[in-house]
C-alpha cells in the first residue's frame, strides 16, 4: 500500500520506498530478485535541501552493520531540474530518478557493469536493458553512440506506471526539506541500537554502523 502525502522529510522517503517497492514488485518477472533486494537492502535518502547537483545517486553499500549491510537511494526532490508548473511533469520527472537509479542498483547486485569511462559516469549496453524493463526512454547521442541517456519515461512506462506517478503528484513531494530516509525495518532497528550504543558504555560487540 502506498503512503500517504508526506509532511515531512522522513515521510517523503517513505512515500518514495513505497513507489520503489510497488515498481520493483511489478517488474520482478523481468528482472528476477530486484522486488526482494530492494525490500531487504535499499533505504531511501530524500535529499529535500538541495536545488542543484546531482539528480539522484545509488550507494551500495552504504551502511554495514555487523554481516549486514544496506544501500543508499538518494532522490533530490526539490532539485531544479525535477520541478515543474505542472504536477504530473514533477512526479514523471521524479519516478525517472528513482527508476534510473534502481537500474544502477540492479546492475550492482546482478554483478553487471553497469557504467564505464573515466569516473565511471558513461551508462553500458547492460545498464540500457534493464532501464528499458523499468519503463525508461533510453536515447544515444548520434556522435557518441555509446553514451547513454534515460531521460524520461518511454510510451510504455508512463501507460504501466500511471498509478504510481499519479500518486506522486498528488503528493506534497515537491515541498520537502530536510533530510529523510526510510528503509527496511531491521536497518532502523540497527540504526536507532547504533544511536544508543553512542551514549551508553558498551563492550566490543555492540552494535556500529559504518558510514
Amino acid at each position: 500500500m502506498l503512503t500517504t502525502n508526506p509532511t515531512t522529510s522522513d515521510d517523503a522517503a517513505q512515500l518514495m520506498r513505497s513507489v520503489g517497492l510497488n515498481l520493483t514488485r511489478r517488474v520482478n518477472r523481468r528482472l528476477p530478485g530486484i522486488a526482494g533486494a530492494f525490500a531487504r537492502r535499499v533505504v531511501l535518502h530524500a535529499d529535500g535541501d538541495h536545488v542543484v547537483g546531482v539528480l539522484g545517486s545509488y550507494q551500495a553499500p552504504a551502511w554495514r552493520a555487523g554481516n549486514e549491510h544496506f544501500d543508499k537511494l538518494t532522490v533530490t526532490v526539490r532539485h531544479s531540474a525535477h520541478q515543474a508548473i505542472d504536477p504530473v511533469v514533477y512526479a514523471q520527472n521524479i519516478f525517472t530518478t528513482l527508476a534510473h537509479e534502481i537500474a544502477h542498483g540492479y546492475t550492482q547486485m546482478s554483478g553487471l557493469v553497469g557504467t564505464t569511462g573515466p569516473g565511471r559516469t558513461e551508462h553500458t549496453e547492460d545498464f540500457a536493458l534493464i532501464a528499458i524493463r523499468l519503463g525508461l526512454r533510453v536515447v544515444r547521442r548520434p556522435e557518441h553512440p555509446t553514451v547513454i541517456f534515460t531521460p524520461g519515461l518511454s510510451t510504455h512506462g508512463r501507460i504501466e506506471f500511471a498509478d504510481l506517478i499519479d500518486h506522486i503528484a498528488r503528493s506534497t513531494l515537491a515541498r520537502t526539506s530536510g533530510i529523510g530516509y526510510a528503509g527496511p525495518q531491521r536497518f532502523h532497528d540497527l540504526l536507532g541500537r547504533a544511536g544508543s550504543a553512542k551514549h551508553t558504555s558498551t563492550s566490543s560487540s555492540s552494535t556500529s554502523f559504518i558510514h
